[in-house]
């Protein structure tokens, strides 16, 4: 496919290069960005514990509240939920 893939894309009109990367872009995104081994662990610790949750989602709307960020997501098959995410903690205060 790498061999290929720059004649694929320089065929395709303007229209079906977005839509390619409108299709393909959440693919490459978490395909392209990998994370630190020991991130991972943590990752699959925490879902494991039941104190992480992985959502297909889309933010609809963001809002300060207190030391964290409530974020309003639209679920991907229908459905709206509020999350507060808190981005630090003690160790990373000035």
């Amino acid at each position: 496919m790498r061999r290929q893939a720059g004649a694929i894309w320089a065929a395709l009109s303007v229209v079906g290069r977005r839509r390619l990367v409108r299709h393909l872009r959440p693919f490459w995104d978490t395909r392209r960005f990998r994370i630190a081994p020991q991130v991972k662990r943590v990752l699959h610790r925490r879902i494991a514990e039941g104190t992480l949750d992985v959502l297909a989602a889309r933010i609809d709307a963001a809002d300060q509240q207190g030391e964290g960020v409530a974020v309003t997501l639209r679920r991907h098959g229908g459905g709206q939920e509020v999350c507060v995410v808190r981005c630090g903690g003690d160790d990373h205060r000035a």
